[in-house]
């Protein structure tokens, strides 16, 4: 919680991706002692509900509800949209938290995206937009996407994006990460004027109580706890002062790589991902 400084998340109303476990999970925690109401979405109802409950539990009043949501199904993810925006009450914060992490051999998602950019990059797009009216009765509100250092691994491949040609599960997610970073730089010069602001993140390397390694070949050595990891995504939702589109770590503004933060790239980005689900509509 100190990380919030002279903020205050009291009555404000929350939604937190990946929250059955990890960042997530803590996140969603702190939000909720803090006094915010919060919509938790996981894709695994019996793990999301148990840390709802508790959280409930340690609350002493139900502050967290349970949204399913499989962010690699964009007919589950317009679901659980349907299913917050039905709750009638403006967002003041929404941290796209959840992720998957160098899945080793190439897999797609239901609609057909290879999996990582599918689910870390079109995943949260999709939900993002759909909370996007949500967001502006909310405003000044925020939107926050979990990114990673791990985004030098390589830029957006606009010419196989889905990597069908050659695959790497690195650079699978390097590609994802940075497009969570040009994303938070669209979503800035579009929805800034409105008193929405959007920026991103590198949580830090966690390994214990986070499924985000699931998939990984090898666990790199962690540098910090998943409290510590949590702690730069409540700065950038909260924190008084944050730079639209920016980019953070340790609760402090970092750079990013250049192909990462490029106006003309994030754009042509966004291009990209409308016509990937105009297709899936057609």
């Amino acid at each position: 919680m100190r990380c919030f400084g002279d903020s205050t998340i009291l009555g404000k109303n929350v939604v937190v991706t990946g929250a059955s476990s990890g960042i997530g999970a803590e996140a969603a925690r702190i939000f909720a002692l803090s006094g915010a109401r919060v919509f938790a979405l996981g894709r695994d109802p019996a793990k999301t509900t148990a840390v709802v409950e508790s959280i409930n539990a340690a609350c002493g009043e139900s502050r967290v509800t349970f949204v399913p949501c499989d962010l690699s199904s964009i007919e589950s993810i317009r679901a659980a949209a349907t299913t917050i925006n039905a709750a009638g009450v403006p967002l003041h914060v929404l941290l796209n938290n959840a992720g998957v992490m160098a899945i080793q051999s190439r897999e797609t998602t239901k609609d057909g995206f290879e999996m990582q950019i599918g689910t870390n990059h079109i995943g949260h797009f999709v939900l993002t937009n759909e909370l996007t009216p949500a967001l502006k009765a909310g405003a000044p509100s925020r939107i926050v996407n979990v990114s990673s250092m791990a985004h030098r691994r390589g830029g957006v491949i606009f010419d196989d994006m889905m990597l069908e040609k050659a695959y790497d599960a690195w650079r699978s997610y390097g590609q994802s990460k940075s497009a969570n970073i040009l994303h938070a730089v669209e979503l800035q010069r579009r929805l800034g004027p409105e008193g929405v602001t959007a920026c991103s993140l590198h949580p830090g390397v966690i390994t214990d109580g986070s499924d985000l390694w699931r998939h990984a070949g090898q666990i790199m050595q962690a540098n910090k706890t998943v409290p510590q990891g949590a702690a730069t995504s409540l700065f950038c939702a909260v924190a008084p002062r944050i730079v639209g589109g920016g980019f953070y770590n340790d609760c402090a503004q970092a750079s990013a790589a250049g192909w990462a933060t490029d106006a003309e790239l994030a754009v042509q980005l966004w291009l990209e991902t409308e016509k990937l689900l105009t297709g899936l509509s057609g």
